[in-house]
């Protein structure tokens, strides 16, 4: 494997492109019509069209995606997060088409969601996953999810807290089982490509009783979390085992160092209920020094598409919960985004929250968002956006993706 596409966009698509470059291989962007001068799009090695201005007719066209990995001359396909990583037709074109699939197992075994008992203050608990294609399943660790809007999270913290030690090998144990029972090795298959890394999720009670609720082979952001406590590059882990590496079944015995937080940055206005806003980044200010880790997909003048509005992932480190917080404080305090609306403030409010920021009290549950949540959190301000006269068409300079500025009429 030397080759790999990315089908993504956006901050998981630069972080895969990013572990190419780390680990020898060449990588393929592929972008949509508004895509054609993003910043994953100029951080990968080559770069595809994939022609549509919806998700449909682009990032989702499997067709398209195939065409693009054939005129790049792909030996893999990497789907990150995208809406295409779940598909098991898609998986099982990719692979007929020639290529290494490096997601989702099409050959993994579905299962409905186990019935939570209604519990209006459970816990989303993940228990990310590794495995090869010759039997070995390692959990690393665990992760909270709870922070959430719309049946997707904004916050994931590593390891989660509040579990106790027995509770934690619990879950890791269960992950592993329903990982290997459901999976292609438990089902006498194996070979390169046909395994990769997954989570494992959990819906937690409150009195701590714990229930399985799915496995996602999705490149998530949370990742970043799980990789800052482990020291495991999941990308790079998975591209090797993608190429048919063995992992060293030691990995199950690594413990968490330290604690990791993970801040999703999107252009969405909390003082709208979380409205997702397309528009154009007119600037940015990254936080820095220690245990900040920043993996962004957008600069100044980056345009950002209503239909994927997530920029960047924050994820803080400390060498324990309480140190990992002030770290968040202050990396939240030095980010901004000018441009579109984010949801820093809603970052900035919730560090405030006793039922978050009490590491030995976490009292944060799934609907805690929508029914305790109470901080003030400021609207945007709508004004004119800059550059309103400027006419930008896309052109091709050496075979790259470029923009033409051109003024209109004063």
């Amino acid at each position: 494997m030397r080759r790999v596409l990315i089908a993504d966009r956006g901050p998981i698509a630069a972080r895969i492109a990013r572990a190419c470059a780390d680990s020898g291989l060449t990588s393929i962007a592929v972008y949509a019509d508004a895509d054609f001068d993003a910043r994953h799009v100029r951080l990968a090695d080559e770069a595809y069209a994939v022609p549509g201005a919806t998700p449909a007719r682009s990032y989702l066209s499997g067709d398209g995606i195939i065409a693009a990995a054939r005129a790049a001359r792909a030996d893999a396909v990497h789907p990150g997060s995208g809406g295409l990583a779940d598909s098991a037709d898609f998986a099982r074109a990719v692979r007929a088409a020639g290529f290494t699939w490096l997601g989702r197992p099409p050959e993994f075994v579905d299962r409905a969601p186990t019935p939570g008992r209604g519990s209006p203050r459970s816990r989303r608990i993940e228990v990310p996953v590794l495995a090869d294609p010759y039997g070995t399943v390692v959990a690393l660790g665990t992760r909270d999810a709870s922070v959430q809007r719309r049946g997707g999270s904004l916050i994931d913290e590593a390891p989660a807290p509040a579990l106790g030690a027995e509770l934690e090998r619990e879950l890791r144990a269960a992950a592993v089982a329903a990982y290997t029972a459901r999976g292609p090795v438990g089902r006498g298959l194996s070979g390169p490509g046909l395994i990769n890394g997954a989570s494992v999720a959990f819906r937690l009670d409150a009195d701590g009783t714990p229930s399985l609720l799915d496995v996602s082979f999705r490149l998530t952001p949370a990742h970043a979390a799980t990789e800052e406590t482990t020291g495991i590059d999941l990308v790079v882990a998975g591209l090797r085992v993608g190429s048919g590496a063995r992992l060293d079944p030691a990995l199950a015995e690594q413990r968490p160092r330290g604690h990791a937080i993970t801040f999703r940055i999107s252009a969405e206005d909390p003082g709208r209920g979380f409205l997702p806003a397309a528009g154009v980044v007119r600037g940015v200010a990254p936080p820095g020094g220690p245990g900040v880790r920043l993996d962004s997909g957008i600069e100044a003048g980056s345009a950002v598409p209503g239909f994927d509005p997530l920029l960047a992932t924050l994820t803080v480190w400390g060498p324990d919960r309480p140190a990992a917080l002030a770290r968040a404080r202050r990396a939240l305090g030095e980010f901004d985004v000018a441009g579109v609306p984010t949801v820093l403030s809603f970052h900035r409010a919730v560090l405030d929250q006793p039922a978050f920021a009490e590491s030995e009290r976490y009292r944060v549950h799934e609907s805690w968002l929508e029914t305790e949540f109470a901080a003030p959190l400021p609207d945007f301000p709508a004004g004119r956006e800059p550059d309103a006269d400027i006419g930008r068409t896309p052109i091709l300079i050496d075979g790259r993706p470029g923009t033409l500025g051109l003024p209109g009429p004063r």
